[in-house]
């Protein structure tokens, strides 16, 4: 991976078919019910650059980040396989439409306080598990 997609960051967009409530009233942290069902997903990423967060430009999303006809993401579900559109490389914008559709098809599989989770939702970066699978990195 490229230092690019080091400094790299960025939020997940959760949207459920019902309200997140509070885990504990004391504490601001939201958990999604039980029975809540993934309506949307969206990531939105952005660069760490100068001390503080900014839009990528173009220029870096077109960037090449990864010399592979393949990927495997895991997020907090099963690890999903990826190809490379011109089926060799991937520019940032790809890499990060699969990792946000490696989140849609499998963050329902999620677990946290007997919901989906959503309270990490913060990209942290990619690193590579022993199996061979990009694990996505998501904190809160």
């Amino acid at each position: 991976m490229t230092t690019l997609l080091r400094n790299v960051s960025g939020r997940l967009h959760i949207e459920l078919s019902e309200p997140t409530e509070r885990i504990a009233p004391a504490l601001g942290n939201q958990r999604a019910t039980p029975t809540a069902k993934l309506e949307s997903l969206r990531l939105e990423a952005y660069v760490f650059d100068n001390d503080d967060f900014r839009d990528l430009t173009e220029a870096e999303l077109s960037a090449t980040v990864l010399e592979a006809s393949h990927i495997t993401l895991r997020g907090l579900g099963a690890a999903v396989g990826h190809a490379a559109p011109n089926g060799a490389t991937f520019s940032l914008r790809e890499l990060l439409q699969a990792i946000e559709a490696t989140e849609r098809e499998t963050r329902g599989q999620s677990d946290w306080f007997d919901g989906i989770d959503v309270h990490h939702v913060f990209f942290e970066g990619l690193h590579l598990a022993d199996d061979g699978a990009w694990q996505i990195s998501w904190g809160s």
